[in-house]
């Protein structure tokens, strides 16, 4: 009886388990449209891609409200201010906090050309993560940084976008390691107003609530 007891417990616990997620990503997003539970690391100044992705990672293309089969918590990381000073040292602190929270799934809705070597041996230290990342939009056939450090870390999901009629746009990175995934959809801005955004930005995000989606109509959600 007492293992019966024990098993139940279990089984409860994870059937209540939080889905968790990290956001790093330019300005600290506006809540309002759509709270979620989270804590708001290296808090900035508000920034229109956060917001968006943070909407487009919530929420989905349409910036509607959707239920979840289970609960979630999105944290957000800046690395961004205003004079555009201590952008690595933010963007650094971000990739410590993501190895740091043993997250389910990591957003970076992010994409730069040159290669970093504190940035690829941060990356290595997020373990256990689906660490969601957009190719970049210089229209390459290759992926931009750090999407291309899925050699370091397996985690690695490098996204490419697709338009509405499911073609690549001339914008997009990609090669044959990156997933295709919509990149384009409207989000609310601090005025209330409906934004179109298309990007691989755009398509990590909505990629990410397609894992969130994913895990959160599994029978139950098991932590890792």
């Amino acid at each position: 009886m007492r293992f019966l007891s024990i098993l139940v417990f279990m089984l409860s616990v994870h059937s209540l388990a939080q889905v968790r997620i990290m956001m790093i990503d330019a300005g600290t997003p506006d809540r309002s449209v759509y709270p979620t539970e989270g804590r708001n690391f290296n808090v900035g100044p508000p920034h229109y891609h956060g917001t968006a992705m943070y909407q487009f990672l919530t929420m989905g293309p349409s910036a509607s409200s959707s239920k979840y089969n289970c609960s979630f918590t999105v944290d957000t990381c800046s690395f961004t201010d205003n004079v555009g000073s201590n952008v690595s040292s933010k963007y650094y602190s971000c990739l410590e906090k993501a190895a740091e929270g043993n997250y389910d799934i990591v957003n970076m809705s992010l994409s730069g050309s040159s290669f970093d070597i504190i940035e690829m041996f941060l990356i290595m230290n997020i373990k256990k993560s689906k660490i969601v990342v957009a190719a970049g939009n210089a229209g390459l056939p290759s992926r931009g940084y750090p999407a291309q450090f899925d050699s370091v870390n397996k985690g690695i999901i490098p996204i490419s976008a697709l338009d509405v009629d499911g073609k690549r746009p001339s914008y997009s990175n990609y090669d044959n390691k990156t997933i295709d995934f919509l990149g384009e959809g409207y989000y609310i801005d601090k005025d209330g107003e409906s934004k179109r955004l298309e990007g691989t930005s755009v398509a990590a995000a909505l990629y990410s609530n397609k894992l969130l989606r994913e895990m959160c109509s599994a029978k139950y959600y098991r932590r890792f």
